[in-house]
């Protein structure tokens, strides 16, 4: 086969895409791009990452970094590179269904930080729930409220803890986790259930969840 030349840059070849070489054409067409800057909200309290990703870590940074990036081609695979306040982004895949290719792209990740929602509630003195947690045992209930509060701040935010004669009251948030809760007690002798009105949204009344347990 006659070898041509590449009308941009002149060099010889037997291969075109798009009647350009294959590095012409690579420049010319980028697999993928990504921001200059990456904003990531965080609540100064809990933690957690605005938009349910849960806690900043190298698995939901590259959720976020992949939600950001926008692809000309077929990404197959994406490598991050940490650098003197710089993140480079190996990305490798297949550009414009044509040619294997790899580029390293760069964003700068700016971590903002401020209250969730959740937590501005609980700071306010929010609660959707309480367990009451009553026994005449006094290492059961020291046992209970280490499990409760070790549970609850995996999954949710302890509002206020009050200590009782014969026991605690342990108020909290969300309340659709009080039945994961309850199962990490043992030796539980008696459960008591009660809902109180606390206002109508949209039409629709909100409960708060009370929970005697007796131990």
């Amino acid at each position: 086969m006659k070898s041509k030349f590449c009308p941009k840059c002149g060099k010889e070849t037997d291969k075109f895409f798009d009647k350009l070489c294959e590095s012409c054409f690579k420049e010319k067409n980028r697999l993928a791009e990504i921001p200059n800057k990456i904003k990531i909200r965080i609540c100064s309290n809990c933690g957690k990452i605005e938009g349910n990703l849960g806690k900043l870590d190298e698995k939901s940074l590259e959720k976020i970094i992949e939600d950001n990036i926008k692809a000309n081609g077929k990404i197959f695979d994406m490598r991050i590179i940490k650098n003197n306040g710089k993140t480079k982004v190996e990305v490798f895949g297949l550009l414009k269904g044509k040619i294997k290719t790899k580029e390293i792209l760069e964003t700068k990740i700016e971590i903002k930080k401020r209250l969730c929602e959740t937590c501005g509630k609980v700071k306010g003195g929010y609660y959707e729930a309480v367990i009451q947690i009553r026994s005449e045992d006094k290492k059961k209930i020291e046992n209970a409220l280490e499990i409760l509060v070790n549970v609850i701040n995996k999954k949710g935010l302890i509002t206020k803890v009050e200590e009782k004669s014969n026991g605690f009251d342990l108020y909290f948030t969300p309340k659709k986790i009080l039945n994961q809760i309850i199962k990490n007690l043992d030796e539980v002798k008696e459960i008591k259930r009660s809902y109180t009105l606390v206002t109508n949204k949209e039409g629709r009344d909100l409960y708060r969840n009370t929970v005697l347990v007796r131990l």
